[in-house]
């Protein structure tokens, strides 16, 4: 693979972003790790503390289980 110049890699990046979809992908993936939390906290509240989800920019999103 040719490597670019970054300045063609943050227009590229730039367009996905006015498509949208990478906004929804990411949406859909928070409301996932919200939902697997519930079910963590609703299955396993005996063993585990669960913690909130929080969300990095669109790079992390986490809860953390403490035993």
């Amino acid at each position: 693979m040719k490597k670019r110049n970054l300045s063609s890699y943050i227009f590229a990046y730039k367009e996905l972003l006015t498509k949208g979809d990478v906004q929804i992908a990411y949406a859909e993936l928070v409301k996932y790790i919200q939902k697997l939390k519930t079910v963590f906290s609703n299955e396993f509240s005996d063993v585990y503390s669960v913690g909130n989800v929080f969300q990095g920019y669109m790079d992390y999103t986490y809860f953390y289980l403490t035993g």
